[in-house]
């Protein structure tokens, strides 16, 4: 089980590497990525919390993957597909059955994964900010 859940883990970190090389360097301009292009690519982009959270197409709430990659936006709740909203970073989110308490380096103050349904997020998962996020109260 262990082994399964280091392959996961190191599946889920190398496609969060991979979107956040892709995206982190890019501002909020015109043609670069942001909630707009990104829906209309077939990602479903939502306001949760304090920001516009993307989740790449495919992923079934029927069928829940074992990890999902959140590009995360500021943008205002008011225009959550805001083309000008800027890129704040990724956010790694695991489901809750995989998940073995490890702490998360990159998201202070508490350096804890989020279990989201403790703040209204109906899915099973626990989320790791890769960007100082506020908290969600």
């Amino acid at each position: 089980m262990r082994k399964i859940i280091a392959a996961l883990l190191g599946g889920v970190t190398a496609v969060v590497a991979a979107v956040t090389l892709t995206a982190a360097p890019l501002s909020a301009s015109d043609g670069s990525v942001n909630p707009t292009t990104l829906t209309n690519a077939g990602w479903t982009c939502l306001w949760l919390v304090h920001a516009t959270h993307c989740v790449p197409p495919g992923i079934n709430v029927s069928n829940l993957p074992p990890s999902i990659p959140v590009l995360v936006f500021g943008a205002p709740r008011t225009d959550p597909l805001d083309p000008t909203a800027p890129f704040l970073g990724t956010e790694q989110n695991i489901r809750a059955d995989l998940f073995a308490g490890q702490p998360c380096p990159t998201d202070p103050p508490t350096f804890q994964y989020t279990f989201l349904p403790s703040i209204g997020f109906p899915l099973p998962y626990y989320a790791c900010h890769r960007f100082d996020a506020p908290p969600p109260f």
